[in-house]
């Protein structure tokens, strides 16, 4: 056996012994973050970005070309 093997086999014994079964068990899936205060949605676009002073961060909508919304207050 390789290094890959021993530590592929080392990781699926860490992931049974934390979900306590025996045998391989996959990694439960996290749950996507909650929206707090830092972030805000675009008017316009409806990108989630960071809230800057109140206002979404400037953003583009395609190739070079800003979003309409950027720098306005979040939706």
């Amino acid at each position: 056996m390789g290094k890959i093997d021993d530590m592929r086999k080392r990781r699926e014994a860490q992931y049974a012994q934390q979900a306590g079964t025996v045998g391989t068990a996959a990694p439960a899936a996290a749950e996507p973050a909650a929206a707090d205060s830092l972030t805000g949605k675009c008017a316009v676009c409806g990108k989630t970005l960071a809230l800057q002073n109140g206002a979404v961060g400037s953003h583009q909508k395609g190739f070079g070309k800003f979003c309409p919304g950027s720098r306005k207050p979040a939706a």
